[in-house]
């Protein structure tokens, strides 16, 4: 909800899915005069990652706008910001991805990181999650909706939102990606196998070094994430 600048909260929630051009409408937002996105993408606050008055402060630039946004791709399977959230009177916006090119996306992403993760576990929390969503005041496009035409989508978030038409410059953040060379990759999938193996692949590559290679095997295409 709106208020003074030491109580403001938002009335307004991006929830998810992640890699799903989550951070593009984030920022589209953030240049619309009537609108207040907090300094801060994902802070997490209603699924318990960040403390109340450390959420505050991303409100300090606050000056009265009509929309106060909050965009957190965890809380879309979170039962903790779930059950915050509903008592709220707010808007949320999902963007649903299809499971196969969300998994390829995140996937890659874990690749990248080289962390490892189950894309497709997490798929179904978040697709089990989304009619208790529905039930509130939801709007839900389709990721693949925003590839064919960003500005028709973001227009029927205007609308849901209640705000003017705006034209922001429809740049492409966190950009899909491919990989270069899938021999890298297998390399440093098999070193990660064991810790004694990890400890050799540190030695080998110092940190720097593993960020230059890691870099140069991702090649971004020109679409929206």
């Amino acid at each position: 909800m709106r208020g003074t600048k030491e109580t403001t909260l938002p009335n307004f929630f991006i929830i998810g899915m992640p890699r799903s051009a989550t951070t593009s409408f984030w920022q589209y937002l953030k240049k619309h005069d009537e609108v207040f996105m907090t300094s801060e993408k994902e802070p997490g606050y209603y699924s318990g990652r960040m403390n109340f008055e450390d959420y505050l402060k991303l409100f300090k630039d606050y000056n009265g706008q009509k929309i106060v946004g909050d965009a957190s791709v965890d809380y879309i399977a979170s039962k903790e910001a779930y059950d915050r959230i509903k008592k709220l009177k707010c808007k949320i916006l999902i963007i649903r991805r299809d499971r196969k090119s969300f998994i390829k996306s995140y996937s890659l992403l874990g690749e990248k990181l080289g962390i490892s993760i189950n894309p497709n576990r997490i798929y179904n929390k978040m697709v089990g999650f989304i009619p208790r969503w529905k039930a509130l005041n939801t709007l839900v496009l389709e990721y693949k909706d925003i590839k064919r035409d960003t500005e028709r989508e973001y227009k029927k978030v205007l609308k849901f939102l209640g705000i003017r038409s705006h034209s922001p410059e429809f740049k492409i953040y966190h950009p899909s990606m491919i990989v270069r060379s899938r021999f890298y990759f297998n390399i440093r999938k098999l070193f990660r196998k064991f810790e004694f193996m990890k400890f050799v692949w540190r030695k080998l590559f110092p940190l720097k070094v593993r960020k230059f290679l890691s870099e140069i095997n991702y090649k971004k295409l020109n679409k929206i994430h």
